[in-house]
């Protein structure tokens, strides 16, 4: 499923979101922020930092990741949470944590590889699943070493899908 991701620092929990103008990154209580429904808390580790240095760690961040720069499958509350542990020396995210978004952007990759095939040749504007589909064409097609004006194979959609999902 999709989660949402903080991290608590000394007393705060802070997370990161879509906003027009400023920065993205605000502070709350631990587990009371009333966007989001809260699940469970899980330990990274503890940080080497002291408050002070968390405090100018925050404020570099914030910086860092506007509020108009937030991206669903790419720059999200998750990608924050996994960057800002790392930066306080805690350890890593589990992997879980942004898979969801991690996802949704490979398959974002493939429609536009697809959409981009298709304009290349000339072809009429398509649909985002019919975008998709070529593009998971495409990516079978370059598996097997075929040229962009090389037919396509029926096995090039296995060979896309494959490459599409890492398996």
């Amino acid at each position: 499923g999709a989660y949402h991701a903080a991290v608590e620092v000394y007393g705060l929990e802070w997370s990161y979101g879509a906003k027009r103008i400023g920065t993205g990154v605000f502070p709350c209580p631990p587990m009371l922020c009333t966007a989001h429904t809260y699940k469970n808390a899980y330990l990274i580790g503890y940080t080497p930092l002291s408050q002070s240095e968390v405090e100018q760690l925050i404020a570099e961040m914030s910086l860092e990741w506007q509020g108009i720069q937030y991206d669903l499958l790419r720059r999200n509350c998750t990608h924050f949470s996994k960057e800002l542990c790392q930066r306080l020396g805690a350890g890593e995210t589990p992997t879980w944590v942004t898979s969801l978004a991690a996802a949704g952007a490979r398959l974002e990759e493939v429609r536009d590889l697809g959409e981009h095939s298709r304009m290349e040749k000339g072809s009429s504007p398509g649909t985002p699943i019919s975008d998709f589909v070529q593009g998971l064409a495409e990516l079978g097609k370059s598996q097997r070493g075929a040229e962009v004006d090389d037919r396509t194979h029926c096995l090039d959609f296995a060979r896309g899908c494959r490459r599409c999902c890492d398996c």
